[in-house]
């Protein structure tokens, strides 16, 4: 109880980095100084004020591939978008890479259109296309080996290190296949989703990597996939056989809290909860402004009536005009993929 008390509410993505425009992130310092040959953490959220909980996809720490789960409205989408902002934010697009699956089609996928990183999305797959996307896949898992070979390495951090130290040209970033939803891909694309786990297991000294998420883990998590998944994060889900089934307790059914997720790693080397951060909060683009608006001084005149008590007799109209309530909200997250782009 006092561990759970002392995680806050609620954090914001730019409250977590302790910044407030995404200018602020500096990413182009921070792309050249990190190393993914050496470490892949990322913030994801706060255990208590200023104590950063981060998810490390490394092979040597929580990685290569983990699973996701949260019922509706526990923030499981809100978590995986913040773990890639947070993995663009810190590592250039020639040491991380993207391909979104978004079944369902347009959510995940529209966020990060314009995102540098990003390498792919599939959506709305009919049994074509999921034909197609399983061969390019293929096609990559060969092109990197046939790479690596020619290089004289067997493994990605081998390789990154070559390309950082400028001894070969081609990027090879780590590529994070990151399905929204996997529960209805697998019930209607049973061959792509066994093809997709299986690039995962072949794929992982080849930089590949595989995050899962769906609502109900119940009876859609198998053994091939719970064989490759080394994390899990667990949100809120609706009753303790998924959080059983997810993380051997049933401690996830009894989150309240929207964001609040439970961090696992291998045979309980790491569990921990924690508040994870949310991208998707508002972004005020004139927040400077804001700040100078505020310290000035309150133009209204009141005047005192005959029981003492002050009428506002004008109103301080210098913020008027402004329109913003037919604005479209934008969020730190578009605010950090602009930045980005």
């Amino acid at each position: 109880e006092g561990i759970s008390s002392r995680i806050p509410e609620s954090v914001t993505f730019f409250d977590m980095y302790k910044v407030k425009k995404p200018q602020d992130f500096d990413s182009r310092n921070r792309w050249s100084q990190n190393q993914s040959h050496k470490t892949l953490a990322v913030p994801l959220g706060l255990r208590a004020e200023d104590d950063i909980v981060s998810l490390n996809l490394h092979e040597k720490a929580h990685g290569p591939h983990g699973l996701v789960a949260g019922t509706t409205g526990s923030g499981k989408s809100e978590i995986v978008q913040s773990y890639i902002l947070s993995l663009a934010l810190n590592f250039h697009p020639y040491e991380v890479g993207f391909l979104l699956i978004d079944y369902k089609g347009g959510g995940m996928a529209n966020l990060f259109k314009n995102l540098p990183h990003l390498l792919g999305t599939i959506t709305n797959l009919d049994k074509a296309e999921s034909m197609r996307a399983m061969a390019s896949i293929h096609s990559e898992l060969l092109r990197r080996q046939q790479i690596f070979s020619e290089c004289g390495v067997n493994h990605i951090n081998g390789y990154n290190k070559l390309f950082k130290e400028g001894k070969v040209k081609e990027p090879l970033p780590h590529l994070f296949m990151i399905s929204d939803e996997f529960a209805e891909l697998k019930s209607e694309q049973p061959d792509f989703m066994a093809e997709l786990v299986s690039t995962a297991r072949i794929g992982r000294s080849l930089g590949i990597h595989l995050i899962l998420a769906t609502q109900k883990p119940s009876g859609v998590v198998d053994d091939q996939i719970w064989s490759n998944s080394r994390f899990k994060l667990c949100l809120k889900v609706a009753d303790t056989n998924d959080s059983k089934e997810m993380l051997k307790t049933p401690d996830a059914a009894s989150i309240t809290q929207a964001g609040r997720a439970y961090l696992q790693v291998g045979n309980n080397e790491i569990y921990e909860l924690f508040q994870s951060a949310w991208s998707g909060a508002k972004y005020d683009p004139n927040i400077d402004a804001n700040e100078e608006k505020s310290q000035k001084e309150d133009n209204r005149v009141y005047l005192i009536n005959e029981k003492g008590q002050g009428e506002l007799i004008n109103k301080d109209l210098s913020s008027t005009g402004s329109d913003d309530e037919n604005k479209t909200v934008i969020t730190q997250l578009d605010a950090t993929v602009n930045y980005l782009s």
